[in-house]
């Protein structure tokens, strides 16, 4: 149900991040989790780009590199 979508998403951004040490590691780079939805995002982006070395596929990945 689109209902429970939009409900859901928006509780996500009311709620505080995840603490753990996946989400640790992006905020010692720079990136900060805001609510529960970066957190998430930031766990998306593990999973899918820097579990899989994707980092050229990936604006952070692409932004840490151009940094070294």
């Amino acid at each position: 149900d689109l209902n429970y979508q939009e409900k859901a998403i928006s509780l996500m951004y009311q709620l505080s991040p995840e603490k753990n040490t996946q989400i640790e590691m992006f905020n010692k780079l720079g990136f900060k989790s805001k609510n529960a939805a970066y957190s998430q995002s930031f766990l998306h982006l593990k999973k899918y780009y820097c579990d899989q070395k994707k980092c050229l596929s990936c604006d952070i990945g692409n932004h840490i590199l151009n940094k070294c």
